[in-house]
Formats: C-alpha cells, structure tokens, sequence
C-alpha cells in the first residue's frame, strides 16, 4: 500500500492530508475498489474504470481512499490537473456562477481538469440546475478521455433523483465499500 501512504505535495488541487500519512485499513469489502484506485494512480490513461464510482456506508473510506488517488496522481505525474471538490462545493461554485454570471467560465476551468473526483456525488439530489451543469462537465471530460471518480453513500439505484443513468455508469461495476 505504498502508493497509498506515500507523502504527497499539495498543488492547489483540494486534496486533503497532502504532507501526512495515511493509512486505510485494507479488508474484503475495500479490495476491488482498492485495486482500481492503485491501477487508476499509476495509469491514469485507462478507460476501463471511467467512470470509477464507489458507494459504501459513510465511514468506510471513500473519501481517504479518493483522495490518496488524487495525491499519488499529482505526485506520480505533477503536470496533470487533478481537482478534488466535494459535491456541495461544486453546488456552491455553480450557484456563485450562475449569481456572478460566470458560468462559462466555471464550466471553462472544470473542463480542463485531467482527473476530476467529486465525492458525496448523491448531494446533487434535486438539483435539477446543478446536475445539467455537472453532466455537461461529464461528458466534456468523458468524450475527451479525462478521468472522473465519483463517490456516494448510496448506490445509483437508490439515488432516483440523481440522473447517474444518463452518465453511462452501467458499463462499470458499481463498487461496494461496505463493512460486512
């Protein structure tokens, strides 16, 4: 799990710990989604796992696990633009936008990020306005091969209100973080 604790430096990416060790408890329930996120840290190229979305409980480790891809991805390739928001941030920054009437230029800067992870993604619930905006960023960035990692605590199927269908999430599994 080197790649995971690795010591990392903070580039205005919104990844969290970015000087201090971090250990995840490796076990059953996390191993598949584990191995993806190391794949996804040393080869960031690949389109097996795009989009890669976890949901598990809260307190499994989504968001450590997201982020130590985030770190391992600016420390392994510095030049790639990797931005960690949560999806409340994103609502917010959108909303901001729409209020400054900057909304090209919001949708401007996200899609010019390499990797892209938004945790909490099931927040966007009922925000009609928010989730357009978020799937015009997705689909930018899908179609031009930028990596997307979303997370959730709860799986898409249960998320009826959050378009995730419209996002072509079927043709990868839906990876499962919960505590047995």
């Amino acid at each position: 799990m080197e790649w995971y604790s690795q010591t990392c430096h903070r580039q205005a990416t919104s990844l969290k710990n970015s000087r201090q060790r971090v250990t995840l408890s490796y076990g059953e329930s996390n191993r598949f989604p584990y191995s993806i996120g190391r794949s996804l840290a040393e080869n960031p190229k690949q389109t097996t796992f795009n989009p890669f979305f976890i949901h598990g409980a809260s307190g499994v480790g989504k968001t450590h696990l997201v982020n130590a891809i985030g770190l391992a991805l600016k420390e392994r390739f510095p030049k790639r633009r990797v931005l960690y928001v949560t999806a409340h941030q994103f609502m917010v920054q959108f909303t901001e936008s729409r209020r400054m009437n900057t909304f090209n230029s919001f949708i401007n800067f996200y899609q010019t990020i390499d990797t892209l992870i938004i945790d909490d993604i099931q927040e966007l619930s009922g925000q009609e306005k928010t989730q357009e905006a978020f799937f015009h960023v997705f689909n930018h960035l899908k179609m031009n091969g930028k990596q997307i990692i979303l997370t959730s605590d709860r799986a898409p199927a249960t998320m009826p209100s959050v378009r995730l269908k419209t996002v072509s999430l079927r043709t990868n599994p839906f990876l499962n973080t919960s505590r047995k």
